[in-house]
């Protein structure tokens, strides 16, 4: 075996400079690239190329040469390789060997494939990407992906291969990628900042897989390519109701005609279910009869092909919530699906936005969708004071920040100005003494009620039944059993019913007093009947 670098004697090309004292020529390359020869005593050059080669003889002892790389280490590696592939061949290869094989450049690997000393299954990187893509997809569906995601990330992917010209693993290229994303963006499809990330995550993952769950490739061609600030470019903006708002629509989606198979009260009873809980339309769709415990007021959520993490976990429901459940669940099978949810989820609540007389987007481009009720249950658990950590557990959300800055929402939008206003307690000691003086002097207490005026008070006005009586601030946060379980609340109240009557009123409070002891949940949805 010989480890060489190929040397030529060639004529001295026009233009060339030549050094009479060093023995040398210099001239450019077909490439453009500057290339130094040695001159020889005839007057030509002497051209020395830059792959080393290696010279061996095969299992059939005949002669064979192939190129290498431009580093002698390298080469020196893979001459001794070559050594043992002759030694094993027609037998499986020591798994040492085999990973060495697997990251073999196409180029090396199909020269050997010549010489009989490598099958074609023992060189993964020398197949079509094609195949590749496609085995990826099975690894997907292996890890229990949904069949959606699977199928969306290798579409995704196979239409950069193909758009591109990659065939092999060798052919790609960062740049090229990057080319190809600038081009989906600023193109006739002008596709978001969203989108193209999306192509990008699923090429990404793929050449990760490749990399390192395989060990094929000693790393990512795509490494160093970065995602964009989805905020730059953002199409589909979501926001959240005010509290009016979301009773409206409860009250219009109860008494509205059935839609898309599903009836007013079972569209209400979804809409309040998934303000509790923030579920995904797709963990609803999966959710079963079987995976309701309505006595110690709980829902599972069952990881597997449901939820992003894909780990179980228990959701606490409050108890208003689960007598409407209860209705619901009657007469069903364990195995029978709860909410018989359409994929045109988006369509069904768009019509019950118009019948409540909300605006499905608004003036200023957000929409209210079906994922933004997610958003309505991060910003209702904001706004009632409920600490961060709390409200990360419920949503399941991998970091408190993606809760803040995703989800959460505000949903008064007076909130800042009175957030303002309550500075000026910090210094108007005197105002604030004098105003504790009228109150004691009158026998009333101005403090400002925890979630607003719920009910339209009248002292003057008879009790005409035991279930009509007067609220209070009191009473509303005794009436919210709160417990801790396995990191979210749990709040037994009545049904969001009651709350869909005329007398209520907007709550606007001109200072929140947050409450000593645990946070309830929102009680604009579950307050003591009148």
């Amino acid at each position: 075996m010989r480890i060489y670098r190929p040397e030529s004697t060639r004529a001295i090309p026009p233009g060339a400079k030549v050094n009479q004292e060093k023995k040398t020529v210099t001239y450019r390359g077909r490439g453009g690239e500057i290339v130094k020869a040695i001159l020889t005593d005839s007057g030509k050059m002497r051209v020395v190329q830059s792959v080393w080669h290696i010279s061996f003889r095969d299992h059939l002892d005949r002669e064979r040469d192939t190129a290498a790389f431009e580093d002698e280490g390298d080469s020196r590696i893979l001459a001794k390789h070559i050594e043992n592939l002759v030694i094993w061949q027609g037998k499986p290869l020591p798994p040492d060997l085999q990973a060495y094989c697997d990251q073999l450049n196409p180029r090396i690997a199909e020269a050997l494939q010549s010489c009989a000393l490598l099958e074609r299954k023992q060189t993964p990187l020398a197949r079509p990407l094609s195949e590749l893509v496609a085995e990826y997809g099975e690894a997907l569906t292996a890890r229990g992906r949904n069949d959606r995601h699977v199928n969306r990330t290798i579409a995704m992917a196979r239409e950069v291969v193909a758009t591109r010209g990659f065939s092999t693993w060798d052919d790609i290229d960062r740049d090229k990628v990057d080319a190809f994303l600038r081009d989906l963006r600023e193109g006739p499809r002008h596709v978001s900042y969203r989108r193209s990330n999306a192509y990008l995550t699923a090429l990404k993952s793929f050449c990760n897989w490749v990399a390192n769950d395989r060990g094929w490739a000693r790393e990512s061609p795509l490494r160093t390519l970065k995602s964009l600030d989805v905020k730059q470019d953002r199409r589909h903006p979501r926001r959240a109701l005010s509290i009016d708002e979301f009773k409206r629509l409860l009250h219009a989606a109860q008494n509205g005609p059935a839609r898309f198979g599903l009836p007013g009260q079972t569209r209400a009873t979804l809409y309040a279910f998934v303000f509790e809980t923030g579920l995904r339309a797709e963990e609803v769709r999966r959710l079963r009869t079987a995976d309701f415990d309505l006595s110690n007021h709980r829902v599972l959520i069952r990881g597997v092909k449901a939820t992003k993490n894909k780990v179980d976990r228990w959701q606490n429901l409050s108890a208003g919530l689960c007598g409407d459940l209860a209705g619901l669940l009657t007469n069903k099978l364990p195995s029978a699906p709860v909410f018989s949810l359409p994929q045109t989820a988006a369509y069904v609540l768009k019509e019950d936005l118009a019948d409540a007389g909300i605006a499905y987007q608004a003036p200023d481009g957000s929409f209210f969708d079906f994922h933004a009720l997610r958003g309505e249950c991060a910003s209702g658990l904001i706004s009632m004071g409920t600490d961060v950590k709390t409200s990360q557990g419920i949503l399941r959300h991998a970091t408190a920040a993606q809760t803040m800055d995703v989800y959460a929402r505000v949903l008064n939008q007076n909130s800042a100005g009175q957030a303002v206003a309550g500075l000026r307690d910090l210094y108007a000691d005197e105002a604030k003494q004098a105003n504790e003086q009228v109150a004691a002097r009158t026998g009333t207490d101005d403090a400002p009620e925890l979630y607003g005026e719920v009910y339209a008070k009248d002292k003057h006005q008879p009790t005409t039944s035991v279930n009509m009586r007067q609220a209070t601030p009191q009473d509303d946060i005794s009436t919210a059993a709160v417990a801790q379980n396995q990191g979210s609340l749990q709040t037994a109240c009545p049904s969001w019913r009651a709350h869909t009557d005329s007398r209520r009123i907007p709550m606007a409070p001109a200072r929140r007093a947050r409450p000593t002891g645990p946070t309830p949940r929102p009680n604009w949805l579950c307050s003591g009947s009148e």
